[in-house]
């Protein structure tokens, strides 16, 4: 079954004192209504550069370089409308930081795939990593273990129609069809921050 690294209590409570600084207007609204705020499944991610799409035949292993930040799906009243990114400074708790707290599309599109995996019949035990392609606007799942690496993608630009979403792909082979494809513009998601009181569930 695929699993994600677990972060400690002590970590997560940590995150989340100072994620509520950070909360958008949405999620502060749920606090003061007596909802909830849930950090649910948190996952380390991964980049992966247009560059290193042209090494056909290379693994991910090679090619992708862990970027320091983890990603925390965040569920309101139960659903994920928002995400995190924080990023450990040290070996203790207080070492984290969170870097940014935003609304998107994203969280409900991982909260699909991740229903999407759970329904297949994946073998071993293989780690989820999130992998960023920013060149290509396309997020993914790397599932890391067994005889190759497999890629389930969570977005892509939609120009990019070979690739689909709830499909699993094998590493060189994901590499092998963006190899041909050209670059998209980068288009920043919106960054938005207020004050909430520091009662998120973890």
């Amino acid at each position: 079954m695929p699993h994600s690294p677990k972060l400690t209590k002590p970590t997560l409570q940590a995150i989340a004192r100072r994620m509520a600084k950070r909360l958008s207007e949405t999620a502060a609204g749920v606090l003061a209504q007596g909802g909830t705020v849930e950090i649910a499944e948190s996952f380390e991610v991964w980049f992966l550069g247009r560059s290193s799409t042209m090494r056909i035949g290379a693994s991910l292993a090679q090619l992708a370089h862990r970027t320091g930040y983890w990603y925390h799906q965040l569920r309101l009243n139960g659903k994920a409308q928002e995400y995190a990114l924080s990023q450990p400074h040290g070996p203790g708790v207080r070492d984290w930081e969170v870097h940014a707290v935003m609304a998107s599309p994203l969280p409900a599109r991982v909260d699909a795939a991740i229903s999407w995996i759970d329904r297949q019949d994946i073998s071993g035990d293989p780690l989820v990593r999130m992998l960023s392609v920013p060149a290509y606007h396309i997020t993914a799942f790397w599932l890391v273990g067994g005889k190759e690496d497999r890629i389930v993608p969570i977005e892509r630009s939609e120009w990019l129609e070979q690739l689909k979403t709830e499909a699993i792909y094998g590493e060189r082979e994901f590499i092998r069809m963006l190899a041909p494809e050209r670059s998209a513009r980068a288009t920043p998601r919106r960054l938005t921050t207020f004050s909430a009181p520091p009662h998120i569930v973890v």
